[in-house]
């Protein structure tokens, strides 16, 4: 399903059908995701169409760009040591086209479950779209059509062993590549010198051979942010020896 496509296409996988036909001087676009319906006619010429996975913070609007994931099981780093887990992250899924360098989103919809959280103190907290994830030594089978595989690198450069229990990520940062069987994301985390680590993304993915999705926060033009979080409120717990 992810890719380029020309019309008129038929999709039909599972939760998700797409259909993109001729309808006299117009393309008629018609998605179903579970219970949600949309049609849309689209007068385009020498446009191209995709469908890709993209940062899973534009629905149920763009309320937040920041999302935390909550570990099921909470980890254990000793000290001067890295490590590299894998977890799922919610995906959203975009319908757009593309003239030369011009984007224009059609549709985004998602099967993933959409639900918010507060990180931090009620005064001064961030608010970040949720997601809860078992944590994995390998890269675990999954839905690519509900949820992507996130290896995150942590390195405790410290003197003390750290428990994590969940990261924040920075949408505007997140670099997502694709098959129709794998959506990715590769990030770090770097744990700091007190209760706190920084997060971020890079630009490659989980396997050879993957395609890139389009940047739906940077077209959109959305902000300009710089890729990365700083976890400032105690989800990074240094313990004693």
């Amino acid at each position: 399903m992810f890719g380029r496509h020309h019309y008129p296409i038929t999709i039909d996988h599972d939760k998700i059908q797409i259909e993109l036909k001729s309808e006299e001087k117009a393309i008629r676009y018609s998605r179903t995701c579970n219970d949600d319906n949309l049609v849309k006619d689209l007068f385009i010429e020498k446009a191209e169409f995709f469908i890709e996975p993209v940062e899973p913070m534009l629905l149920p609007e763009k309320i937040t760009s920041n999302l935390l994931i909550e570990f099921e099981n909470t980890i254990l780093i000793e000290p001067k040591s890295s490590i590299t887990i894998y977890l799922t992250f919610p995906i959203e899924i975009a319908a757009y086209t593309k003239h030369k360098k011009e984007i224009r989103r059609i549709d985004v919809f998602s099967l993933s479950r959409k639900k918010y959280t507060l990180y931090g103190d009620p005064e001064d907290g961030v608010l970040c779209k949720y997601w809860k994830s078992k944590v994995y030594n390998s890269i675990p089978k999954i839905e690519p059509f509900q949820e992507g595989i996130m290896a995150l690198h942590i390195d405790n450069p410290n003197t003390e062993w750290c428990e994590i229990g969940q990261a924040v990520f920075n949408a505007f940062g997140m670099k997502i590549y694709y098959t129709d069987e794998l959506v990715s994301l590769v990030a770090k985390m770097k744990v700091r010198d007190g209760f706190d680590a920084e997060t971020s993304f890079q630009n490659k993915p989980i396997k050879p051979l993957m395609m890139k999705s389009q940047e739906m926060f940077l077209s959109a033009k959305l902000a300009v942010g710089t890729g990365k979080f700083v976890m400032e409120h105690g989800l990074c717990n240094f313990l004693n020896k």
